[in-house]
């Protein structure tokens, strides 16, 4: 039984921990002896397999060097004699020092756009130093690869990101009045892009609704925004939601409003209800990787109020489209499958 160890910062709500979640259970019902070590915060808000053991190292974020030196000491014991995977910068640079001169096998992902994350160029560059020390990285699109030099891109392969299994189905042609999106309420997010434009939407269609899903650190920023656009009875912030897919379900449409994306959790996962989407063709090319334009999604320029709202138009005023643009959303359940994706990882681990 082959072993392997999953390195995160923490398993908290978001795109790349989640699909980290999705592998997690995956090998773990796959025969494979599986571990989680969370360097950083205690925390793991994904469903995990009850078989998988889980390390809480509770690192300190700003540690002194001695400290920070002993936490990668401990680390590398942890790290003996199994396959690792890990995600996002912090957890990859740290896995790559607690690991040098140790025989491994290091599988590492890149989740978002590598121009603009991490922020910073002295990150980037630890970042990309940092996969040279990789057997394999997992890039999301070609657009992403493409930024590399050409030694880290022999070792990369292209793999997209698994839709759920059990989402829940329509059952009926019948469309709520809302507009929904979810994200965490970032920079990244453009989310005053997202208000701005169904505040013009509005102006011929005042009986709908915009409600955004998710948490993050600009939260109170954009909750002041909407009151200073006086919408606070149109826009409304949910939070983070369990069953958020039995709660988007039924809504007229799904807008992503983002300046940069891998390739967004929450897109497939609305097309993948049926919901007709419209995200902005940003890089790193996740959305342009998975729409046709006009016809399963509308992709609208990055930063631009007039064609999301005019896009959000055309799907409210437009019955037959919003329904062509539904239907043939639903096809990426097929080509996204959780399997199908899990079983190219699985690839990379047997190699």
């Amino acid at each position: 039984m082959k072993d392997i160890t999953f390195v995160c910062q923490y398993l908290a709500k978001g795109g790349a921990e989640r699909v980290m979640s999705i592998l997690i259970n995956y090998f773990a019902l796959s025969k494979y002896k599986v571990r989680v070590i969370v360097l950083y915060e205690n925390i793991i808000d994904y469903d995990i397999d009850p078989n998988v053991e889980t390390i809480y190292l509770n690192w300190k974020r700003k540690p002194k060097i001695s400290e920070y030196i002993k936490n990668l000491k401990e680390l590398r014991v942890l790290l003996k004699n199994t396959i690792i995977i890990s995600f996002l910068y912090t957890a990859i640079r740290d896995t790559v020092l607690a690991t040098i001169l140790l025989e491994k096998k290091l599988i590492v992902s890149e989740r978002n756009d590598p121009y603009n994350d991490p922020p910073g160029k002295l990150r980037r560059l630890i970042r990309t130093i940092s996969y040279l020390f990789a057997d394999k990285i997992v890039f999301q699109t070609k657009d992403a690869m493409d930024y590399f030099p050409k030694i880290i891109r022999k070792k990369g392969v292209i793999i997209e990101n698994p839709i759920k299994s059990n989402l829940p189905v329509k059952k009926s042609g019948y469309r709520e009045k809302t507009v929904v999106s979810i994200c965490r309420i970032t920079a990244q997010k453009n989310i005053k892009l997202g208000i701005d434009a169904f505040s013009d939407f509005l102006k011929t269609h005042p009986e709908y609704i915009y409600n955004i899903y998710g948490d993050g650190e600009l939260y109170d920023e954009i909750e002041q925004y909407i009151i200073n656009k006086n919408l606070q009875n149109k826009v409304f912030l949910k939070g983070f939601i369990k069953n958020i897919h039995e709660e988007v379900i039924n809504a007229m449409m799904y807008i992503s409003s983002s300046n940069y994306e891998g390739i967004s959790n929450s897109m497939l996962e609305a097309m993948a209800l049926g919901l007709p989407v419209i995200c902005t063709d940003c890089p790193i090319g996740g959305s342009r990787q998975v729409i046709k334009n006009g016809i399963n999604g509308i992709l609208t320029p990055v930063g631009d109020a007039v064609e999301l709202t005019k896009a959000m138009l055309l799907i409210a005023n437009d019955f037959k489209f919003r329904q062509t643009l539904s239907n043939n959303a639903r096809s990426v359940n097929e080509k996204y499958k959780t399997s199908s994706i899990c079983n190219m990882w699985e690839e990379l681990v047997s190699e």
